[in-house]
Parts: C-alpha cells; sequence; structure tokens
C-alpha cells in the first residue's frame, strides 16, 4: 500500500503532513506507523482508474529487485492471483476465505483494498494490464471514513422535508450500506 501510492508524508519543522488522496495517504501513514515507509524507486505506473478499481507501479526496490506492486478493490485484485503469502511461504490462494473476511471488513463500514505483488525480471521497465498476472495475495487492509455530523444532519433534513436521498459510492454495497445505517 506503500509503494503503490500517489501520496507522500512530508515533515516539515517537526510537523508531518501528508499530501494527496485521502484513501493513499491513510496507506501512507499506516505504513509509517508500521516501520514501514516506502522506499522504492517507481519505474512505472498503471494510475488508478475506477472501471479497473486498481492502481499498479513497477518498483525497484532498496534490496536490488524490481516488483509489480498492485492494489484495489480485492474483488478486482484477486482475479489476478494465483497465490498468497503466509509469513515466509506463498500457499494456493484461498479466494473464498479472502472475500468473506473482505465482506465483514465492508459490513463493519470500512473500505477494503487488497495488496498483491509480485516479483519481475529487472528487464521490465513497463508494465500494462496485460502484466496483471501471477501475483501473490498478501492482505487486507480496511480503513474507516466516519461520514461528518454534518452531512448526517444534511441527510435528515432532506428526508424531513420529503427529499429523497440517493448514495453514489465506488465502495463495496456492503460499506455503503453500513455507511447509511450508521447516518440513519
Amino acid at each position: 500500500g506503500t509503494e503503490c501510492n500517489d501520496s507522500r508524508l512530508v515533515n516539515k519543522d517537526g510537523h508531518i503532513s501528508v499530501i494527496g488522496d485521502p484513501t493513499e495517504a491513510a496507506l501512507k501513514v499506516s505504513a509509517a506507523k508500521s516501520g514501514r515507509p516506502g522506499t522504492a524507486n517507481r519505474i512505472a505506473v498503471i494510475p488508478f482508474d475506477s472501471e479497473k478499481m486498481f492502481m499498479a507501479t513497477l518498483d525497484d526496490m532498496p534490496d536490488g529487485r524490481r516488483f509489480i506492486h498492485f492494489k484495489g478493490a480485492p474483488e478486482q485484485v484477486l482475479e489476478h492471483c494465483s497465490s498468497m503469502n503466509l509469513g515466509e511461504s506463498e500457499v494456493p490462494l484461498q479466494t473464498d476465505e479472502i472475500l468473506d473476511a473482505a465482506h465483514g471488513m465492508a459490513k463493519d463500514a470500512l473500505r477494503v483494498l487488497g495488496m498483491v505483488s509480485k516479483e519481475v525480471g529487472k528487464e521490465v521497465e513497463e508494465i500494462s494490464v496485460d502484466d496483471m498476472t501471477g501475483f501473490c495475495f498478501y492482505g487486507l487492509q480496511g480503513m474507516m471514513d466516519p461520514p461528518r455530523k454534518e452531512a448526517i444532519t444534511a441527510v435528515e433534513q432532506c428526508r424531513q422535508a420529503g427529499i429523497r436521498t440517493v448514495m453514489i459510492t465506488g465502495d463495496h454495497l456492503a460499506t455503503a450500506e453500513a455507511i447509511a445505517r450508521n447516518m440513519g
């Protein structure tokens, strides 16, 4: 999540601020808090696209290896995986269990992303959608984006005025339903 990311942490006079998309910023902050700040040198990128529902980067790592890092909607990234990481080993992909976990997180109103990667040779200098095969699944990350109080108030005022409110979102249906419940 920290390598396949366009946000940045900026330290100015001892104060850390984040520049970029709030979802990516949350991933960057989470990685920094866990002691894993981004250290890769980006070679190429497939930017996030709301139709594809993923982003991918080609990165040189400090240890000299090259990886494609790939993040997005769990349902999307799992289609491109052939294995999953369990600590020090790769095992066969357990798609149903991963999707069940992602659905459970979404029902708790979390925005859920899947994180996958694969090592590639140094001769790889560009990436395309055609390269998105044979990945190893590394995990899910859920982020809470609670509705602001003024949004809850505005929806209630609309309801009282007889205005039908409609939610448009790119989030998982279970996430949208949980947020709607939280907003009344």
